[in-house]
């Protein structure tokens, strides 16, 4: 996997993420929300293809797992010398005795409602290898039956010293 980094401001790729995914969401009946703060403005070194693949597989995933005219929740904030972008849904959350798999290639839980939603199993695999080949983590957090937060965090450039 080749990584061409640029300069990019996150708020515009976390919008044009939010624009590939509409199509997806009017489909499901899911609203898409990007809270913007002063985070939104923060630049990124990374590759804006790989991404932006990872902003769709979790804006997808969300969507997927979401109520009927549910809302998924982005949002972006500095955390030290990291900025967290975290996508959240209101689905049912991600059952406890999968949650050790989830990043595993090929892994979907098996329950019949979310076997039925389709997908590969390597969305979140994929998506964990690019952002730690930039140098950041991905996680998430899922109370029982209260959704799901699927999170990323990469490091801000740091500054020259003059």
């Amino acid at each position: 996997m080749r990584f061409h980094k640029e300069a990019l401001v996150l708020g515009d790729l976390i919008d044009n993420a939010i624009i590939s995914s509409q199509g997806y969401a009017q489909q499901y009946g899911v609203h898409v929300e990007f809270e913007k703060n002063s985070a939104a403005r923060l630049t990124l070194s990374a590759d804006k293809n790989r991404l932006n693949q990872v902003l769709l597989n979790l804006i997808s995933n969300a969507i997927k797992y979401s109520p009927t005219e549910g809302r998924v929740l982005i949002t972006a904030e500095r955390n030290g010398p990291m900025v967290r972008v975290s996508v959240s849904d209101q689905g049912e959350g991600v059952p406890v005795n999968f949650q050790s798999q989830i990043f595993s290639h090929f892994s979907q839980a098996d329950a019949s409602n979310t076997r039925e939603k389709g997908g590969t199993g390597l969305g979140l695999a994929i998506s964990k290898e690019i952002i730690e080949r930039q140098g950041g983590v991905i996680g998430f957090s899922s109370p029982e039956g209260a959704g799901a937060t699927f999170y990323f965090e990469l490091p801000l450039p740091t500054l020259p010293v003059a």
